[in-house]
């Protein structure tokens, strides 16, 4: 039924067919209001008949579904074979031999878009001459670009700036959505009015890029197995949209690009853009633009010498200042830091750092802090002065530095939500105690049992409270033998907002599965010689989707791993296990599993008994792993055998 008709004749019509056995399509429902006149017209509808609604709004899809207890189909990008049958069947005419590769060449520039696909249908669909398809074929990416306008316009309001912004980072560039989540924030380009009872600005976020990757504007790479933290590694645009994005950008006076691989620049106040990234290279900016709010520099390992381009004196209303691959040493650009007394983000991440100097600590509103720096041979030194940044939110500590004056580094930042690469052999572990906002710790402890019970006790108090805290912890060089050690470890298994962890020490005995975090996604153990199969234990724990045991997790000759095990695990590694002769999977276990490497195992361990109905995406690193498939009388069965 095809109708644009008011509320009362579309009433008046649908009641005509209720009796029947109907089947409604309501296409492109782009609002809440238009769904709501939509769904008062429609009477109670006969056993048998079906509603079907699209819409390319996320909220409205999932306000729909949630309203009627329905499902939300996501549409997916097609293949280039899919994407070619559809470009002819739109076309409506067999194309000539001579033209057919040239649809090859400009359905594979639509990347799989079946909107893009068919506006360039349609358009040559009209065209009958060669030289017409020819033109059209040279100037394939004038239409991309015509298309990601038309696109770009159907956005809802709070996409367009989402997408913009993704405007300062290159084509090819991957972009952190952690990175792009925290600049939407400082630049107050989130909006609130959208956000889910109970979700955060990083689920929101990844909300916007799902929905753009959907639309096919940007493509995004999963975590193999997702966190309460993170569902994307990386996103990036899709091939022509990030020409039309920069000069969307720059036409709009919303952001400069600045290239000084290949030549000199000057700007003036009069150029208007208050957001400037600078690609360095052998050429100079002659004059910078005193009122920029967003500075992002990057270096291609070039030596550069920012002191003579650059002073941060100038940039006094500065709120973004991004610093990627700079090499400070000797440099002197951030000896004037401290003037930029508005600043809200501070980056150093990939930089080569010798010594923060002490003057940061006069950036009273920083929110966001990254230092984690290239590493290299020296640790990067870091005064006493960082609990004097009391606005701060989010701060990355190096892997590797030295602390000037003593482990009081992170006291008093209570306002402190993300604490990544804490180690508390740089950093006092009763310092955790005090951030009672932190919502993401990465934490290392390193051959220190007060340490570990410290933040033990820290993990407990916040499953208690029902925190909605995510925690990552490394353990390195910890034996748990005394009954003490024994009796923390158990109570530190079972806190709740353990997400991930890796283990370096002895264990000997595993906790029964009621007592590990059902929460955890990730777990490594490593020289633990766990005395008994840990196979019953571990494959209950219902989040578990990364398992590597290695060199002598396990000191057992045998593994048995049941039909229901391991539901939601993807990867399993099994690395440097002397004593482990036999592994058995049942039939239905571990149903999802894409990647698993086996190696350097007993040398009487030529065979693992594997009963298994699906088909395992083997991956190896050398010639020890050596997968084969055996004709048994119940099916196949794939055998896995080790060379002598």
């Amino acid at each position: 039924m095809r109708c644009s008709s008011s509320e009362k004749q579309l009433h008046e019509r649908v009641q005509n067919m209720f009796t029947k056995r109907s089947l409604f399509v309501f296409d492109d429902v782009r609002s809440i209001k238009a769904w709501e006149t939509l769904y008062r017209a429609l009477p109670k509808l006969h056993s048998g008949s079906y509603v079907l609604v699209t819409t390319r709004v996320r909220y409205v899809a999932e306000y729909i579904s949630q309203k009627q207890s329905q499902s939300v189909h996501n549409m997916t990008l097609l293949n280039e074979d899919d994407s070619e049958a559809f470009f002819n069947k739109v076309i409506s005419h067999r194309a000539s031999s001579d033209r057919e590769m040239m649809i090859t060449e400009m359905v594979r520039c639509c990347n799989g878009l079946p909107g893009m696909i068919k506006y360039l249908a349609l358009y040559l669909r009209s065209k009958k001459s060669d030289e017409e398809w020819e033109m059209v074929q040279q100037n394939t990416q004038a239409f991309i670009s015509e298309f990601c306008c038309l696109v770009y316009k159907e956005l809802p309001d709070y996409l367009q700036p989402c997408f913009i912004y993704l405007g300062h980072f290159l084509e090819n560039q991957l972009i952190d959505p952690e990175k792009l989540c925290h600049l939407l924030i400082m630049e107050g380009l989130l909006s609130t009015g959208q956000r889910v009872k109970g979700e955060s600005m990083m689920d929101m976020t990844a909300q916007y890029l799902k929905e753009l990757a959907r639309m096919g504007m940007v493509e995004v790479k999963p975590e193999e197995v997702p966190t309460t933290k993170k569902f994307f590694k990386a996103c990036r645009f899709v091939q022509g949209m990030e020409n039309f994005c920069v000069s969307n950008c720059e036409e709009k006076c919303f952001l400069k690009i600045i290239h000084l691989r290949r030549e000199d620049c000057s700007l003036s106040s009069s150029d208007g853009p208050r957001r400037l990234v600078i690609y360095l290279g052998k050429h100079n900016v002659d004059k910078t633009i005193q009122s920029l709010r967003v500075v992002l520099l990057r270096n291609q390992h070039e030596l550069v010498f920012l002191d003579k381009m650059l002073n941060l004196k100038e940039f006094a209303v500065i709120r973004i200042l991004d610093f990627d691959g700079i090499d400070f040493q000797r440099q002197k650009l951030l000896t004037n830091i401290s003037s930029l007394e508005f600043l809200r983000y501070l980056s150093f991440k990939g930089c080569i750092l010798d010594e923060l100097p002490s003057s940061i600590s006069k950036l009273s509103y920083l929110r966001v802090f990254d230092l984690r720096v290239e590493e290299g041979v020296y640790a990067i030194k870091i005064p006493n002065v960082l609990w004097k940044l009391r606005r701060l939110k989010h701060l990355y500590l190096p892997l590797k530095f030295a602390t000037q004056n003593g482990k009081n580094l992170n006291s008093n930042l209570t306002q402190l939500e993300t604490l990544v690469n804490f180690n508390t052999s740089l950093c006092s572990a009763n310092d955790v105690s005090t951030l009672c906002k932190l919502r993401y710790l990465e934490a290392k402890v390193e051959n220190n049992f007060p340490d570990f019970k410290s933040i033990t006790s820290y993990m407990r108090t916040s499953t208690s409270n029902e925190c909605q805290l995510h925690c990552s912890i490394d353990i390195i060089d910890l034996d748990c033998c005394a009954n003490e050690y024994s009796t923390v470890l158990k109570e530190f298994l079972s806190c709740e907002v353990l997400r991930t962890l890796q283990f370096k020490g002895f264990i000997g005995l595993l906790s029964p599965s009621p007592k590990i975090s059902p929460n955890l996604t990730h777990l490594l153990l490593h020289k633990s010689c766990l005395k008994q199969d840990s196979m019953p234990i571990l494959e209950k724990l219902p989040s578990l989707g990364i398992l590597v045991l290695t060199d002598n997790a396990y000191v057992g000759e045998e593994m048995v791993c049941s039909a229901s095990g391991f539901p939601q695990l993807k990867c399993l590694r099994l690395l440097n296990l002397s004593e482990l002769q036999k592994i058995q999977v049942g039939n239905t276990a571990m149903p999802i599993l894409s990647n698993i490497e086996i190696n350097n195992l007993s040398r009487s361990c030529r065979k693992i008994q594997v009963e298994y109905s699906h088909a395992y995406t083997f991956q190896h690193r050398n010639q020890q792993f050596v997968p084969k498939l055996q004709k048994n009388p119940g099916g196949i069965q794939p055998c896995l055998y080790f060379p002598t």
